[in-house]
């Protein structure tokens, strides 16, 4: 009898762990993401808007900054997340190593387009920004996707390649200026990131 009871008593465990991990998973990553997307758009929206209503419009780029105390406030959300979480498994390692590999890259990305801008004198590279991050962000949406096995997040990949793709093919129907950039960047931002983060909130409600 205390057999029976100690086997069942294991497999209540095992599923009450598994039920935690994919709850970390979920719950953690969805609302990061959520947040990021929005964020991202709305600085997208707010750098459109300051270009056609400031004096000196190249001055609307330092908007971007506001990215800056995000990253903090994020980083520390982040961090209570982690104390909190009871399972932390490597799933969990190998998708925060990725983005923080992407964060890495774009900050890298934006000192060498800078960088290039400054020696040639000419803003026209400016116009790698969106498509570049668009690509990156959906390199590192690609990874989350198999190694989470959560489809939405391969189709917001997806979402994000495309997008980096008109960024180039609609310029000329443009003017070739960066606004029609800021707009797919907000689209894609919304339909490839915060979207498949609700879903993931979603399905997160079920399981928890």
């Amino acid at each position: 009898m205390e057999k029976d009871f100690n086997e069942q008593d294991s497999l209540k465990v095992i599923n009450q762990m598994i039920a935690q991990v994919n709850s970390n998973i979920q719950i953690g990553a969805a609302s990061s993401m959520v947040m990021a997307g929005y964020t991202v758009a709305t600085i997208a929206i707010l750098n459109i808007i300051l270009i056609h209503t400031l004096d000196k419009p190249y001055f609307s780029f330092w908007v971007w900054m506001l990215m800056i105390p995000y990253a903090i406030i994020q980083h520390f959300i982040e961090k209570k997340r982690d104390k909190k979480a009871i399972v932390r498994t490597y799933m969990d390692t190998i998708v925060g190593k990725t983005w923080k590999a992407f964060t890495i890259s774009v900050v890298v990305l934006l000192i060498v387009i800078f960088g290039l801008i400054y020696i040639s004198e000419t803003w026209i590279l400016s116009l790698l920004f969106n498509p570049v991050i668009l690509t990156l962000t959906g390199l590192a949406q690609y990874a989350t996707a198999a190694t989470t096995r959560f489809k939405p997040f391969l189709w917001g990949a997806f979402t994000l390649w495309c997008g980096a793709i008109l960024c180039m093919l609609l310029l000329p129907l443009f003017g070739k200026t960066v606004e029609i950039q800021f707009v797919i960047l907000a689209i894609c931002m919304i339909l490839g990131f915060s979207l498949p983060g609700h879903m993931l909130n979603k399905k997160a409600k079920v399981n928890v």
